[in-house]
């Protein structure tokens, strides 16, 4: 069955003083419908037009009227539209809890009915309503303002619905809204779009008329296939006629056509021309389900979007490679592919001081290119780039940190530096988070713990300019000096022999959007662990400590919990400008009662023979129901 695209001008685009000649103008053009935006300033953050308008509009034209009701509780207002002349209305999934009915209700007023689904709305969503649609609208931005950029995601619902539509035979169509111009047309009617609803792009022109029918030619696919045919016909008659020889086509080999329009399209990608090539490669990709060039195909077009570049460029690349991975899984070119798709989160990433999301991404695609391909050739460079990723994160978190730090809020700061150097050893300034740490536990009077954060700078950082002061601390502490770790000696040897950029190129860094990396490790092993399964613990509430309170297991564990009697030898004093807990929770429901010690073995917990729990066993016992409950001290802090 032949695909028909029809094109629907959204009048929210339209100039409202004149919109009698707006409508007639892009009627010339050969709009089939006229898209009506409802807004209801709840559900989206706009107003526009309501009931009477489109009462007015089927007075002033007989164009089909999609109605989008971008509104709460839209059963509420389903007959009304209907009898003010809507010919389809389509309401949100987001905006109703009851869908069926309020389809079903469409329906029963004589419209069609139509389902949306918000950008953030997987197409799963509709999985109970496709046999009880008539169409389903994609947006392809987020609903509320017209002129908005294009999300490219969108084009992977447009194929899934195109895909579940085929493999269950449904009959609905397929309708797209949000920033669809003519340099996307043509992408979308591929993924399987057939109404096209454009505003700016069309009332924002010179000639509207001129505006839809410019579109619905790109859009027509017959005529993309006869450009198609026509181009890969005569690139062949023009290889023939300078062909110094004819060779015959061995018997088994690929059909000549494929291989045309594969050299037609590398050279187009070849000297820019994006648009024109992706439209040739997906012809072959659709025509010869079984060429040998069909992965080779596949993977250009995603190489064309990751060096079209731009946010829309990167975002659509990563769906491409990610498809191709997905159908190609045991080809050398995955691997490729995978570094390809960690690169373009690279591209996009912010400075440190900015959004990490991007950050994130890529440090999670570069693992998994590392874990996924061990023995690709691509391995050390995707290593190298994890170790800038890791750098860019982790100086965002030192910034923070040191923020704090110098504001005296040790909670927060030792909170960040500890996941910071147990997650990102490698950061360039990590012997200044250890250091600081150290300094945060000594400043809290627990040399204990801030002696194994000394004692990491000197073990694991021996050539940091902290290293002398670092023993002197350990030396003064009575601690053990370690000694320098030969394979940490020998990276920080490494690194102050690597080539990095002199002071003018970092200082003209700050001109740039991308992070500078040129401080990033050159070597070692990055982190592997994803951020969300590394197990990394910060300062909070940690069981309570027995005989060996005040000790901490392993640097970066939490804060240990105590309960301990004032005067005692094992009260450990706050830190400078601290405040005692005041979250304790006493252990005695009752104050004439003697509180119960946490601690194994202490004698005070149980009241010898012959006493009664009201009164103390001896006469030298804390007597104030404070000094009886104990105060519960946070280690360090």
């Amino acid at each position: 069955m032949t695909q028909r695209i029809e094109i629907a001008p959204s009048i929210l685009a339209a100039d409202f003083s004149c919109l009698g000649e707006e409508i007639r103008t892009v009627e010339r053009g050969g709009a089939a419908m006229l898209h009506v935006d409802v807004m209801d300033g709840h559900f989206v953050p706009n107003i526009s037009i309501g009931v009477p308008v489109v009462t007015s509009l089927r007075k002033a034209t007989r164009l089909p009227l999609d109605v989008h009701l971008m509104i709460e509780n839209p059963e509420l207002y389903i007959q009304a539209f209907a009898e003010a002349g809507a010919s389809m209305i389509s309401i949100h999934e987001e905006a109703t809890p009851h869908l069926d009915r309020a389809l079903s209700m469409i329906r029963e007023y004589g419209c069609q009915a139509g389902a949306v689904i918000n950008p953030a709305t997987p197409v799963a969503a509709l999985s109970e309503v496709f046999g009880k649609v008539d169409l389903v609208l994609v947006m392809s931005v987020n609903p509320g303002f017209g002129g908005q950029k294009f999300i490219p995601g969108a084009l992977g619902k447009i194929r899934e619905l195109k895909r579940i539509r085929e493999s269950y035979n449904y009959s609905f169509r397929i309708e797209v809204d949000g920033g669809v111009v003519q340099d996307n047309v043509a992408d979308l009617v591929r993924a399987g779009a057939e109404i096209l609803v454009a505003g700016t792009s069309i009332f924002h022109t010179p000639d509207a008329a001129e505006a839809v029918r410019a579109m619905k030619e790109t859009a027509d696919p017959l005529k993309q296939v006869r450009t198609i045919c026509l181009v890969a016909l005569g690139a062949a008659l023009l290889a023939g006629c300078h062909s110094r020889k004819n060779a015959r086509i061995a018997p088994g080999t690929s059909a000549e056509p494929d291989k045309v329009l594969y050299a037609k399209a590398t050279e187009d990608l070849k000297h820019g021309r994006y648009t024109t090539g992706r439209l040739a490669l997906q012809t072959l990709i659709n025509a010869y389900p079984d060429s040998e060039y069909l992965a080779k195909a596949k993977l250009a077009i995603g190489d064309s979007y990751f060096k079209e570049g731009g946010v829309s460029g990167l975002k659509q690349s990563i769906v491409e490679y990610k498809d191709f991975i997905t159908f190609f899984p045991f080809l050398d070119e995955s691997a490729y592919a995978q570094l390809q798709i960690a690169m373009a989160h690279f591209r996009q990433m912010d400075k440190p001081d900015r959004d990490h999301a991007e950050s994130v991404q890529a440090e999670a695609e570069f693992q998994t290119f590392l874990e996924k391909y061990p023995n690709s050739p691509l391995f050390p460079q995707a290593e190298q780039y994890l170790r800038d990723v890791q750098e860019v994160l982790a100086e965002g978190n030192f910034r923070v940190a040191s923020f704090y730090y110098t504001r005296a809020s040790y909670r927060a700061a030792g909170a960040r530096l500890i996941e910071l150097t147990n997650r990102y050893p490698l950061y360039s300034q990590a012997d200044e988070a250890n250091w600081m740490l150290g300094q945060i536990y000594e400043k809290g009077e627990h040399n204990e713990i801030a002696a194994r954060y000394y004692s990491r700078i000197v073990k694991e950082y021996p050539l940091s300019h902290l290293a002398a002061t670092a023993k002197n601390k350990l030396v003064k502490f009575g601690v053990p000096v370690p000694p320098a770790d030969p394979a940490a000696l020998a990276r920080m040897k490494k690194e102050e022999a690597a080539d990095r950029p002199g002071m003018v190129k970092r200082t003209m860094g700050v001109l740039k959007n991308s992070p500078d990396v040129s401080t990033a490790a050159r070597g070692g092993a990055p982190t592997m662990t994803p951020a969300s399964e590394s197990g990394d613990e910060t300062i909070g509430f940690g069981p309570q400590a027995g005989a060996n309170a005040g000790a901490i297991s392993s640097v970066g564990s939490t804060a240990t919990v105590e309960t301990v009697t004032p005067g005692s030898p094992n009260a450990l004093p706050q830190p400078d400008g601290a405040t005692p807990a005041t979250d304790a929770t006493p252990a005695a429901t009752n104050s004439t009662q003697p509180a119960a010690t946490d601690t194994p073995g202490d004698s005070s917990a149980t009241p010898p023979a012959g006493t009664t729990p009201a009164q103390p066993a001896d006469a030298s016992q804390e007597s104030t129901s404070k000094k009886k409950k104990g105060l519960r001290k946070l280690i360090p802090f």
